[in-house]
């Protein structure tokens, strides 16, 4: 998630850190109001000033192995010392200000994460950066564009503060009709699964009405066993829920 940021050794064991972290992201999340927009800056800022852990570099020792590959301009606005860090890089992170290199493009990349999950929604926009750039780039993490977050109602549930979540979606329900006369299946309602249901037996005639003949029914069947199984699927799947309609 940290791919502005190189590292000279192999990694150290964070197991003990990354759990830490996810408390302070649990944290974080916890901090937000449900349906109100929050800067991401301000709610990351009460992090680290509530002392909670948020940097995965968790010793002076593995700082001094991570780098940045910081723009010119950039260098000159903070006064940076230059050195060569390996990877091309000239910047050692220990000399930046660690909230706004590490923890704030770390917080905001968990936080796009947790957006895909339907924890958070989120308002972004470019990738730009006033303080800190890479070189070559207006920006200094790819999530820097993130600026507002806001919790959703599913988002409250799973952190508890809510005991039940509604999808809003609505249940597709739909019968079978089968025609006493001629082979016809009709199909009252709209629901997928049932339509993909006709579809492996008849042959649409109207927008809801399958006509099923020796043709459409044993299409696909090429030996005995898949002869038996398609009368098995009819039975269980079409036959017996128009029964049970017909009774409700």
């Amino acid at each position: 998630m940290l791919n502005h940021v190189k590292r000279q050794k192999p990694e150290y064991d964070s197991g003990t850190i990354e759990k830490e972290i996810r408390q302070s992201f649990k944290t974080l999340l916890t901090l937000l109001p449900k349906g109100k927009w929050v800067a991401v800056e301000h709610v990351v800022k009460a992090i680290c000033y509530r002392g909670l852990p948020s940097n995965p570099f968790s010793t002076p020792v593995e700082m001094s192995y991570v780098c940045l590959d910081l723009s010119p301009g950039t260098i000159k606005r903070f006064s940076l010392q230059t050195e060569f860090c390996g990877h091309g890089c000239t910047i050692s992170v220990s000399k930046t200000n660690t909230d706004q290199t590490i923890s704030l493009p770390l917080m905001k990349a968990l936080l796009f994460l947790f957006s895909s999950l339907n924890i958070v929604s989120l308002a972004y926009s470019e990738p730009r950066n006033e303080k800190y750039l890479l070189k070559g780039k207006p920006y200094l993490s790819i999530y820097d564009g993130l600026t507002y977050v806001r919790l959703t109602d599913f988002g409250a549930f799973v952190l508890d503060r809510e005991k039940s979540f509604s999808t809003g979606i609505e249940k597709q329900s739909a019968e079978f009709i089968l025609d006493e006369i001629r082979p016809l299946i009709t199909l009252l309602g709209e629901d997928p699964v049932k339509r993909l249901a006709l579809e492996n037996v008849g042959k649409r005639v109207t927008t809801s009405s399958y006509l099923v003949d020796y043709q459409s029914f044993f299409k696909d069947c090429s030996c005995q066993n898949e002869v038996q199984n398609k009368i098995d699927y009819f039975r269980t799947h079409i036959s017996k829920e128009s029964a049970n309609s017909s009774r409700s």
